[in-house]
């Protein structure tokens, strides 16, 4: 049996925080009559008393290991095998990549990761390391993540055309602070 993440545990309390309950740990899947593979967890959430829950794999990654590019390649390479697999056997679970928020905020902001994102349409889960808390507080919304200079891009626009009554502004949640924290559109830090 393969070892779990540094973060198994954390990933998973943050998790049931978030009133998901875990079916499995691991999530056994078999492809084929030799091939089997364990996704880190599985999960479901029920939505109403008379509806079918949401039901959803997640893969756990730490990104601790001296090249974040090497741990990119392994994640993407056993996330895509889970994910085919899943497809054809589970269709209805979705597939999450753990990620936590250190590896999210500075790696997965370069433009290879971020491309990757985006192409092969991976779900991701950002968790806090420190605290047992998801960053995406609403699962499968992390494709909406930008990097900061991104978002600053945008922001930009959206001032450039639009009255002053009509722009939103650009804040950030950060733990452990009372209320999101205002972004400065115009600074390059």
């Amino acid at each position: 049996m393969p070892a779990k993440d540094k973060f198994h545990n954390l990933v998973k309390q943050a998790l049931v925080k978030e009133d998901w309950k875990i079916t499995h740990d691991p999530l056994y899947l078999k492809f084929g009559k030799k091939d089997q593979l364990q996704v880190d967890l599985g999960a479901e959430k029920i939505l109403g008393a008379e509806k079918a829950g949401e039901k959803i794999a997640v893969e756990i990654k730490s990104f601790l290991g001296d090249s974040p590019v090497t741990d990119f390649h392994a994640a993407l390479g056993q996330f895509l095998n889970y994910r085919f697999v899943l497809d054809n056997s589970e269709p209805d679970r979705a597939l999450y990549l753990a990620l936590p928020h250190y590896a999210y905020n500075s790696y997965f902001q370069r433009d290879l990761p971020q491309a990757v994102i985006q192409n092969y349409g991976l779900k991701l889960i950002i968790y806090n390391t420190k605290t047992e808390d998801m960053f995406d507080k609403v699962v499968g919304a992390s494709h909406f993540f930008v990097s900061d200079c991104k978002a600053k891009e945008i922001m930009r626009g959206v001032v450039a055309n639009q009255s002053g009554y009509m722009v939103p502004k650009l804040v950030r949640e950060i733990p452990g602070q009372s209320s999101k924290t205002p972004i400065d559109i115009y600074t390059d830090a």
